[in-house]
């Protein structure tokens, strides 16, 4: 593939992947450096991407996990507990962390249990506060749909963290 068939095939979705990536960033840079890295694997595998059939599709959903990975790996460096302090108010901080961090898990690993669609549509809406316009614009779901994940999404989260607790 020469370099003006894939600027023709790919680099006319790039406002599209711009904006997801920005969607689950949160920041400019960081959309613009997980794009650049995205059009670099695409570019690198250039001659096994003539079979893909949608190539849309694809870089939307490179570009959804390269920027869900760096996202990922963001917060697991920033949710360190600072464990030195001594004072008893600190230990109660400490345990609150912990319990807090506990459910923290749970629920994600709740969500993991979740239908794709589900804990696509839940994500975006909870975590990364998109209104339902935003979330129907990345996944392509209708806004109907959209409410239909959402609630059932929630019910079985619900159901079943009252389980657990």
């Amino acid at each position: 593939m020469t370099s003006k068939e894939f600027k023709n095939k790919f680099m006319i979705y790039h406002p599209k992947l711009y904006r997801i990536a920005y969607s689950i960033l949160g920041d400019k840079g960081d959309a613009e450096d997980i794009l650049q890295e995205t059009y670099t694997k695409l570019w690198q595998k250039r001659e096994e991407l003539n079979s893909i059939r949608n190539p849309e599709s694809y870089c939307v959903s490179l570009i959804k996990n390269a920027s869900y990975d760096l996202h990922r790996s963001f917060h697991k460096k920033h949710r360190k507990v600072d464990i030195c302090e001594t004072n008893e108010e600190s230990t109660y901080k400490i345990e609150d962390n912990i319990e807090q961090s506990d459910r923290i898990v749970l629920v994600n690993r709740l969500i993991q249990k979740l239908p794709d669609k589900q804990k696509q549509v839940l994500r975006l809406s909870a975590i990364k506060e998109l209104d339902n316009k935003e979330i129907e614009e990345i996944t392509g779901f209708s806004n109907v749909n959209i409410r239909t994940l959402l609630s059932r999404a929630r019910k079985t989260l619900k159901a079943q963290f009252e389980k657990y607790e």
